[in-house]
């Protein structure tokens, strides 16, 4: 229940600095804003924490980083959300929650991660070896050992040292308030919950604006994502991983760039921007997708004068 609750908390915070983002950009209104607020933390962690890693820092450098960052996000909410004309659309969030819970009894009923894989050993470790570290990816995530200097394709995955830090501040809300707190579990269930939420998010939007009118084609693809795709294996037991969160990242960066070919609005170009960035964060992999994401875009570019 405790991460749950953490959760939510969580998920409010994305949605207001969400919501901030779409009024300072004029973007499209989205029944949903959280997913731009987590593409918009993730993109900026990725800067910092690229100096960060780069220069051996500590631990408390980046909390103390990430913290500077988190306030100057509240008054960026403050400046651009009007609070006294806040409104939810009960209809969308109903179905969000649905789905999303529909995914997430899957994963209650599945093994999470694979234990003897070397992407669950790597990344749990990863994260929870860097909460309080001297010096960030000092132990090999893998045999334990001292001294270790982690491969430069995984020092600018701010996703999982934006993990490190969030776990660590919940881990000592929770001591204060005297409950048990798990720093693996929370890792492993936070995640899982905001992926199934960020993969309801975007199906969601899609639907909203290709086929907004045709209620029985929306019906048949909400229904083959909640039990059909939110089954799979993959999304089912990896949603905490950083290549799971890319696919979704990836999937809102189609989105704005569709809004930007559609309306031209070049506000919409800098938001599939920040979404590649935000990509970049979660994976390595993320790098060469995004690379060749863009060689493609100047070709269309081209093509398109």
């Amino acid at each position: 229940m405790i991460y749950l609750v953490f959760t939510t908390f969580f998920v409010i915070y994305l949605e207001l600095l969400g919501m901030a983002f779409a009024n300072k950009y004029q973007t499209h209104k989205m029944p949903f804003n959280f997913g731009l607020g987590f593409i918009a933390v993730n993109a900026y962690m990725y800067f910092f924490t690229l100096v960060i890693t780069a220069l051996n820092l500590s631990f408390n450098f980046l909390f103390i980083v990430t913290t500077v960052l988190f306030l100057a996000s509240l008054w960026f909410i403050i400046k651009n959300v009007e609070f006294k004309k806040l409104h939810f659309d009960g209809f969308y969030w109903i179905i969000l929650l649905a789905m999303t819970l529909v995914m997430l009894m899957y994963s209650y009923n599945t093994a999470m991660g694979e234990l003897n894989g070397f992407d669950t050993t790597h990344y749990l470790n990863m994260v929870t070896g860097n909460i309080g570290a001297e010096q960030l990816n000092a132990k090999d995530v893998v045999f334990g050992d001292t001294g270790f200097n982690l491969s430069k394709q995984y020092t600018g995955q701010s996703y999982y040292y934006l993990a490190s830090v969030i776990l660590f501040v919940m881990g000592k809300i929770a001591s204060i308030m005297h409950f048990e707190f798990y720093v693996v579990i929370g890792y492993i269930w936070i995640f899982q919950i905001i992926f199934s939420l960020l993969l309801s998010s975007i199906v969601i939007i899609a639907l909203k604006y290709l086929f907004k009118e045709n209620f029985w084609v929306s019906l048949l693809f909400i229904t083959i994502n909640t039990f059909i795709i939110g089954k799979l294996y993959y999304n089912n037991i990896f949603g905490f991983f950083g290549n799971s969160q890319r696919t979704i990242i990836l999937a809102y960066a189609s989105f704005f760039l569709y809004c930007y070919f559609k309306n031209r609005n070049e506000k919409d170009f800098d938001l599939f921007g920040m979404s590649l960035l935000a990509a970049c964060s979660t994976s390595s992999s993320a790098v060469f997708m995004v690379f060749f994401h863009s060689v493609r875009l100047i070709f269309c570019g081209i093509q398109t004068k």
